[in-house]
């Protein structure tokens, strides 16, 4: 049932983009891409080991934490992981062009300047640019739902179509990797927070937070959490896709 569903979901997704493209909404070039990440199929749904699953870890930056649909976006970063590496050189960043006046310097080290010029691409830009980085890896991120949300948003703002990537959220599986429970009355969220968890791990493992709260440094540094995270799992005989 469930290929079922998926099949008509990506189909209606396909006549959209058709739609779009046939209406001049949106270029050739930009319904290439949608058409090939439409064409892909969802990766990890056979059940392999985790190793042999590619995983994008991303992180946004926004104009205020809180709901998705609120929120603007102002930069997207993200890294790719598979066979429990980290590939460095294939990472992906990019600054949202903002015109109103946006200061969020304090909090994310974004300057006005830096959403604005040759610095920065429109939104439409930034999420087509990442879907094609992302392909149909295995989305990560911390409190996942919030970064998630709003790529599901601009998909379908933007182009008609849904999210098709799985995705996971590293605060359950550092609640599992302590072998806890999610949902259990003695977990403190707070104990779980990104900077709560790479504070803890940076004594056991001496990680570098240098480049925490941008975007791409974030998921730098989640990466590096999960590549934790899942060493510790393995323990647990948490090895194949479905044990996650």
């Amino acid at each position: 049932m469930l290929n079922f569903l998926q099949k008509i979901q990506r189909q209606r997704a396909r006549h959209s983009v058709l739609s779009r493209t046939e209406s001049g909404q949106i270029t050739q070039r930009e319904s290439e891409i949608l058409l090939h990440y439409l064409s892909e199929p969802t990766a990890c749904q056979k059940n392999p080991p985790l190793r042999e699953c590619r995983f994008v870890v991303f992180d946004t930056e926004t104009t205020h934490a809180g709901k998705a649909r609120s929120a603007e976006l102002l930069s997207i970063g993200a890294v790719s992981l598979k066979d429990h590496y980290i590939s460095i050189g294939d990472s992906f960043s990019e600054f949202i062009a903002r015109t109103e006046k946006v200061n969020q310097a304090e909090v994310h080290g974004i300057l006005a300047g830096d959403l604005s010029g040759d610095n920065a691409i429109p939104e439409k830009e930034a999420i087509l640019s990442f879907l094609a980085y992302a392909g149909n890896a295995v989305l990560i991120a911390h409190h996942a739902d919030f970064d998630a949300d709003l790529v599901r948003a601009g998909l379908k703002k933007y182009f008609g179509i849904p999210l098709l990537n799985l995705v996971r959220d590293t605060f359950p599986l550092a609640i599992r990797a302590d072998g806890k429970q999610p949902g259990d009355v003695s977990i403190r969220a707070a104990d779980y927070s990104l900077d709560a968890i790479a504070e803890r791990y940076r004594i056991r493992y001496k990680l570098d937070l240098t480049l925490r709260h941008t975007a791409l440094g974030d998921a730098m540094l989640t990466a590096e959490l999960l590549l934790l995270i899942l060493r510790r799992l393995a323990e647990r005989g948490v090895v194949r896709w479905k044990d996650l």
